[in-house]
C-alpha cells in the first residue's frame, strides 16, 4: 500500500503557527508589556518627584489652564448658560464655533462669525414665554469679558440664581463680549441688538483695559482711539492687502491660532490631565505654542503699526501727548458708560459697569516669574495702562456718585499670590471665579437699588 500523505492537523500537544511568527509575536507582546510597564513607572515617578519637591501634581490645575488658553485663543467662544440646560451638551456648540473669522460690521466694526450665527437664535429666544421667566445677563466688553461669560458662566449663574432677591428665577448668562473691543462699540452693539429684539434683564460692561491700551495702540498708528481695533477692523476692510508681507503674517497669526486651539481642544477632549505625563508635558507643548501666537501678535502689531493703509482713513488724528490722549480714552469710557446706563434705565435693565483687573496695572497683583514672562505687551499697552487706569478709578468713582451703579475690580486680586494671568489681560478659571465672587454681588445690590427706585 502507498505511504498515508502526511497530516495537515497538528499533532496534539504541539504549538500552532511557524516558529518564526510565533516568536515574533512573544517579543511583540513583551515589548508592549515593557512599554505599558515603563510609562506606568514614569509616571509614578514624575508623580513621587512632584511630591518631594513640595507641588503635587494637581490634575485640576492643569485642566484650569487647559479651559484659560481654549477661551484665549478663541477669543471668548460663545457658550450661553441656562439652568435647564445640560452643560455638556453645550460643548459641541462651543467647538464647532471655535474656528470663527472677524467679518466686518457696519455698526461696530467688526464681530465674530460666529456672533452672527447665533444672533437668530437668541432672537428667537426673546420671542418665547421662557425669556419672561428667565433673568437674562448679557456680558459687553472685550475678550475678558467673553472669557468670564464662558469660563466662569456657570459659577456665576449659580451666585446670582441662589440669591433671593432673584425670587427663585433661573439666571442665564450671555457672551456678548468681542475680541479687542472697547468704546463707543459696546454702546452700539447694545443698541443694535436691542433693535433687533433682545430684552435682557442686566447689561455688564466689563471693560477699562481695552479702552487706554488699545485705544492708544491705535493712536501710535495716527487713527483715532474712538475708532475700532486697527488689526481687526482694518484687515477686513482692506488694508493689510496692500502690503503682501503683513497679509502673509496675519494669515500665520490665524493658522498658528487654528493648530493651537485644535491641540488644547484634543487635549481637553481626550482629558489628558487625569495623568501627570500627559498632563505636565502636554500643557508645556500648548504654553509654547500659545506663546508662539502671542510672539506673531506682536510682530504683527509692529508691522501694522510702520504700514496699515491709514492714510484712507478720517479724521485725522487728535495732536498731544500720551497723557492727553489718554485722558480722551477715559473721557470716551465715561461717556459709553453713561449711554448704556441710560439706555438700560429707560427700559427696566439693570446696569453695571466693571472695571476689569489687568496685569501692567501697577500694584493690583504680586506677580510670579510666570505671570511676568507671559505678561510680555506691546509698548503702547503697558503705557495705556500706566497712565490710563488710575484716571479710570478716579472716574469710576464719579461714575457711582452720579448714579451709575460702578465696581472698581482692578484691585481685585491684589492680595493674591497665586498665578492667575496667562498673559498681560486674560486670566485663568481662578481668576475668573474670583471676580465672578466680586461682580455677583455688586450686580444684585444693582438691582436692588433699581427695584427700589421704581416702587
Amino acid at each position: 500500500m502507498p505511504a498515508a500523505p502526511p497530516s495537515s492537523e497538528p499533532s496534539a500537544g504541539a504549538p500552532s503557527g511557524p516558529p518564526a511568527r510565533r516568536g515574533l509575536g512573544r517579543k511583540l507582546a513583551l515589548a508592549v508589556a515593557a512599554s505599558v510597564v515603563a510609562v506606568v513607572l514614569a509616571e509614578v515617578g514624575l508623580r513621587v518627584v512632584q511630591r518631594l519637591r513640595g507641588h503635587p501634581y494637581d490634575a485640576a490645575r492643569v485642566e484650569q489652564r487647559l479651559e484659560a488658553l481654549r477661551a484665549s485663543l478663541s477669543d471668548g467662544v460663545p457658550q450661553t448658560s441656562d439652568a435647564g440646560q445640560d452643560a455638556a451638551a453645550q460643548k459641541p456648540r462651543a467647538k464647532a464655533r471655535s474656528a470663527s473669522q472677524d467679518l466686518l460690521h457696519p455698526y461696530i466694526g467688526y464681530d465674530h462669525s460666529h456672533f452672527s450665527a447665533q444672533l437668530e437664535e437668541e432672537f428667537a429666544y426673546f420671542r418665547t414665554e421662557r425669556s419672561k421667566e428667565v433673568f437674562d445677563v448679557f456680558v459687553f466688553g472685550g475678550s475678558v469679558a467673553g472669557g468670564f461669560a464662558v469660563v466662569a458662566n456657570e459659577s456665576f449663574r449659580k451666585r446670582l440664581a441662589d440669591d433671593p432677591r432673584l425670587g427663585g428665577r433661573p439666571v442665564r448668562v450671555w457672551v456678548e463680549g468681542r475680541a479687542a473691543q472697547k468704546e463707543p462699540q459696546q454702546t452700539a452693539l447694545l443698541a443694535y441688538l436691542l433693535c433687533c429684539g433682545a430684552e435682557p434683564d442686566a447689561v455688564i460692561a466689563l471693560d477699562g483695559f481695552n479702552e487706554v491700551a488699545v485705544g492708544l495702540q491705535n493712536v501710535r498708528a495716527e487713527i483715532s482711539h474712538l475708532y475700532p481695533y486697527l488689526p481687526a477692523w482694518l484687515a477686513r476692510a482692506g488694508g493689510t492687502e496692500r502690503n503682501r508681507a503683513v497679509l502673509e503674517l496675519a494669515l500665520d497669526l490665524q493658522e498658528r491660532k487654528r493648530t493651537a486651539l485644535a491641540k488644547v481642544e484634543r487635549m481637553l477632549d481626550w482629558r489628558a490631565a487625569r495623568f501627570a505625563l500627559s498632563g505636565e508635558f502636554g500643557l508645556a507643548s500648548m504654553e509654547r505654542s500659545a506663546r508662539a501666537v502671542t510672539d506673531g501678535f506682536l510682530v504683527l502689531q509692529e508691522r501694522l503699526g510702520a504700514d496699515n493703509g491709514t492714510d484712507q482713513l478720517a479724521p485725522p488724528p487728535l495732536a498731544g501727548t500720551d497723557e492727553q490722549h489718554v485722558d480722551r480714552c477715559v473721557r470716551t469710557w465715561v461717556a459709553g458708560a453713561r449711554s448704556l446706563a441710560g439706555a438700560c434705565r429707560i427700559r427696566g435693565i439693570t446696569f453695571l459697569e466693571v472695571l476689569q483687573p489687568t496685569l501692567h496695572d501697577t500694584g493690583s497683583k504680586p506677580l510670579d516669574a510666570r505671570e511676568i514672562e507671559r505678561g510680555t505687551a506691546i509698548e503702547a499697552w503697558t503705557t495705556g495702562v500706566h497712565l490710563g487706569y488710575p484716571k479710570l478709578r478716579a472716574a469710576g468713582a464719579e461714575l457711582a456718585s452720579s448714579g451709575v451703579a460702578f465696581l472698581d475690580a482692578s484691585m481685585v486680586f491684589r492680595a493674591e499670590t497665586q498665578p492667575l494671568y496667562i498673559d498681560a489681560c486674560h486670566f485663568n478659571k481662578a481668576g475668573y471665579e474670583l471676580l465672578a465672587a466680586a461682580m455677583a454681588p455688586a450686580l444684585l445690590d444693582a438691582l436692588e437699588r433699581d427695584e427700589a427706585a421704581r416702587k
